[in-house]
């Protein structure tokens, strides 16, 4: 279970080692970072993987038309070299 109750419902077992404290201060962090930037999380996650050197593209698969808005929305969000590498940093990466 996370912390707000919720449960992973779709093939958990790859991700439990992800469940952990350090994890979710890191959600944490990058959920206060998107709001600041008035953004939605998933839209500022995929905008870090896209602004990676070594990354020429993300393959996404919305579900619902949400999904699909917030993908198209990574592709305006700027980062700088300072923003990518401290939202990298949340993770240990």
């Amino acid at each position: 279970r996370y912390p707000d109750g919720s449960r992973m419902t779709l093939r958990p077992e790859p991700y439990r080692h992800l469940e952990s404290d350090q994890v979710f201060r890191a959600l944490t962090t990058l959920e206060e970072e998107a709001r600041s930037r008035n953004v939605e999380m998933a839209a500022l996650a995929l905008a870090w993987v896209l602004h990676h050197p070594r990354i020429d593209a993300a393959i996404v698969g919305p579900r619902r038309v949400p999904h699909l808005d917030a993908a198209l929305a990574a592709l305006t969000i700027q980062l700088s070299p300072d923003d990518v590498s401290r939202l990298g940093a949340l993770f240990g990466r």
